[in-house]
């Protein structure tokens, strides 16, 4: 009926964690979670008309991240990256759901001199796994997520000063 009002109100209670630091001279992690259990309360969902979850919001994020540089060499190193997204819900009826899906992304980086300016050569493998995934616009509006599908880039990066 494009009749426009509050349906309800959001409620957030979770935990959000994250550690970043070196375990060893040359291993270095960034890790980070939020869970959650988001909830729709009111009127729209004691009349049926909404689900009890919010549309596109995951319950649970999970981001993992290790850099390691090889003992012996210089110069050298390598990412290893895991990322993990919830299902989320993608109607207001909590109808259709957006499975969840994890992804694995690797890297390589060589960092040297390009005459007296530092550059480094990056070649990189993200979303490793081919994991596709759907993105919620808006309430049963989709498109593919941006990381959807396997990519590979090779970069060289030079730092002008």
């Amino acid at each position: 009926a494009h009749v426009y009002r509050n349906l309800g109100t959001l409620e957030n209670k979770g935990v959000e964690l994250s550690l970043s630091g070196n375990l060893t001279d040359r291993l270095d992690v960034v890790a980070g979670a939020v869970v959650s259990d988001p909830t729709v309360g009111g009127e729209a969902v004691r009349l049926g008309i909404t689900g009890h979850r919010p549309v596109s919001v995951t319950p649970r994020k999970i981001i993992l991240d290790v850099n390691w540089r090889p003992p012996g060499t210089s110069g050298i190193s390598f990412d290893l990256g895991l990322n993990h997204f919830g299902s989320a819900p993608a109607t207001i009826n909590d109808v259709a759901v957006i499975p969840a899906y994890s992804t694995m992304d690797w890297d390589a980086r060589y960092e040297f001199l390009m005459g007296d300016e530092a550059a480094s050569l990056k070649f990189a493998v993200m979303n490793m796994l081919n994991v596709r995934s759907f993105q919620v616009s808006n309430a049963g509006t989709y498109g593919f997520s941006s990381d959807s599908g396997r990519r590979i880039d090779l970069r060289l990066i030079v730092d002008i000063t």
